[in-house]
């Protein structure tokens, strides 16, 4: 009995799979649906995401929203409305990355001017030097450490390092102060190793 009825599924267009998944929320509906474009969901993610393993994830979350938004969406064409769904998936997913990495320079930046005077660094030096910000902070000791890359990367105040760390506040200035000055000494020996080649 239940192979018949598979098959009888198989057999219905997508928009009456839509219409009995609606009507009896019953996954076999959508999973039908989907089977029969998932080769066109994958491409798509493949296609903006260039990335097998991530265009995957991305195949899945795509499946997740179906399962809500089919029952919020008119649809017309299932087809046209899945392709457009899967490129804006993947077109958050990669706007969010670049966020993150756009957020993560901006942290390099701001404890490069901070640590180095404007003069003593040109803008040739700036890009080459903000990309090993991250190799010079794990050169630090570890105060230092914990607490420059909780106060410039991660955005904590003062206060919430004290309350992560467990140091008191003279102790997160002190290693911030002398994680500044211990990174200006690696930069500026980073900046005199370049000219000297």
């Amino acid at each position: 009995m239940f192979f018949f009825k598979f098959k009888h599924i198989k057999k219905l267009d997508d928009l009456e799979l839509v219409s009995g998944y609606r009507a009896t929320k019953k996954s076999l509906y959508l999973e039908t649906l989907f089977g029969r474009y998932f080769h066109l969901i994958y491409g798509v993610c493949l296609k903006y995401l260039k990335d097998t393993s991530e265009s995957k994830e991305a195949v899945l979350e795509i499946f997740e929203k179906l399962e809500k938004d089919i029952l919020k969406n008119e649809l017309i064409s299932i087809k046209s409305w899945l392709f457009t769904v899967s490129r804006n998936h993947c077109l958050s997913i990669i706007k969010s990355k670049k966020k993150d990495i756009l957020s993560a320079n901006v942290a390099d930046v701001s404890l490069l001017s901070d640590v180095i005077a404007e003069e003593d660094l040109h803008e040739s030096s700036y890009g080459k030097l903000s990309g090993q910000v991250s190799l010079f902070i794990e050169q630090l000791k570890i105060g230092q450490k914990e607490c420059i890359q909780m106060f410039y990367m991660e955005r904590k105040s003062y206060k919430e390092i004290t309350e992560i760390t467990g140091y008191d506040l003279k102790q997160v200035k002190s290693y911030l102060q002398n994680g500044k000055r211990s990174l200006a000494l690696l930069i500026n020996e980073q900046m005199n190793n370049e000219k000297i080649k």
